[in-house]
């Protein structure tokens, strides 16, 4: 049996006091050896419950912990919330779109959690590309709420944009599914042309 340390330590301390307090007035024995019995069994539970390691030191792979995962499923997660919540906010005829931008970061979400090295094959996309994309939708959807004559130009490039990004999630997610690490590495590689470009 494992605890994380905080409980631990709390039911250790707890189960010593409990033994220090029948030891000394329910058997009547002198404070110092109902104290030292009390220590006795503090250290023994101590001993026969180990210490739950943290998600930063539950390492699942070669220099990839629970913690990395997380962190990176916990963003993918994030990013398909907003996606969603602006999806909300776009002309009825995109929101399909931005639904299905959703639905496969969730997916690439539960494929990072099943496998490590799906981890380590997006993490660049996650850490670097990811937020340009979910940004350029917040404004994309900001703009739909907003437009008028002079921003309809701009509302339409922008809008023929975020398209674009949809089959590359597609081919992101299918390569994760398949296990192609070349292929995923392939389709971050070609976000990351297309994002550079742009922000130039």
């Amino acid at each position: 049996m494992t605890l994380a340390e905080v409980p631990r330590q709390i039911l250790a301390g707890g189960l010593a006091s409990a033994a220090f307090l029948s030891l000394f007035f329910g058997l009547q024995l002198n404070v110092g050896v109902s104290l030292a019995l009390a220590v006795v069994v503090y250290g023994a539970f101590l001993l026969l419950i180990r210490r739950r390691p943290t998600l930063a030191e539950q390492i699942v792979d070669t220099r990839i912990s629970r913690a990395d995962i997380k962190a990176s499923a916990d963003a993918l997660n994030d990013a398909a919330e907003r996606i969603t919540d602006a999806a909300e906010a776009v002309p009825s005829s995109e929101r399909h779109t931005l639904e299905r931008m959703g639905e496969l970061l969730r997916a690439i979400r539960d494929h990072v959690y099943e496998d490590p090295q799906d981890y380590r094959s997006t993490r660049r996309f996650v850490q670097a590309y990811l937020p340009t994309i979910i940004e350029s939708i917040e404004g994309y959807a900001r703009l739909s709420r907003q437009s008028r004559g002079a921003q309809s130009a701009r509302l339409a490039s922008l809008g023929a944009r975020i398209q674009t990004y949809l089959p590359l999630l597609e081919q992101i997610e299918h390569a994760c599914l398949e296990n192609d690490f070349a292929e995923l590495e392939a389709q971050v590689d070609a976000l990351a042309t297309q994002l550079d470009r742009r922000l130039r």
